[in-house]
């Protein structure tokens, strides 16, 4: 823990906040994969076996609708809303944390240390927003939270 203290930088009268320099690059190598890529490889991995799993069903569902089929159809649905429900926010996730990441590819590229003035206030903008519109969406993907929003 004692190597971690000094990673996060004051960045002087004009900054009125810390956070790790775009341009350090061993903070960064560890600070992109858990905070961005480790939790966004677990959503896929959820996201996949969900998506295969639908397919498994609907693969064994014959051309001409029987019975069996018929009962079988709103679990189908059921797991394809499931799937929607999920691929919504983690998209919402994905295009509110490309700011950051293209700021920080940005400052790789160019390596001389200037990072762009409104760098850190576009990233933590778009957390910000993200915070803001990720319980409105999830308000509106989940009926039973919306029926009871919106009485």
């Amino acid at each position: 823990m004692k190597s971690f203290i000094g990673w996060f930088e004051y960045f002087g009268t004009n900054e009125y906040f810390c956070y790790i320099n775009f341009v350090n690059g061993k903070q960064l190598v560890i600070a992109i994969p858990g905070t961005y890529a480790l939790p966004l490889a677990i959503l896929a991995i959820v996201n996949v076996w969900i998506w295969q799993y639908v397919r498994l069903r609907l693969r064994r569902t014959p051309l001409m609708i029987t019975l069996t089929t018929q009962r079988r159809l709103p679990h189908i649905k059921r797991d394809i809303e499931m799937l929607r429900r999920t691929m919504i926010p983690v998209c919402i996730l994905i295009l509110h944390g490309l700011p950051g990441l293209g700021f920080v590819i940005a400052a790789t590229i160019q390596a001389n240390g200037i990072i762009y003035y409104l760098g850190y206030r576009l990233t933590f903008f778009s957390v910000s927003l993200s915070m803001i519109i990720m319980p409105i969406v999830i308000i509106q993907l989940t009926p039973k939270i919306k029926a009871v929003v919106f009485l």
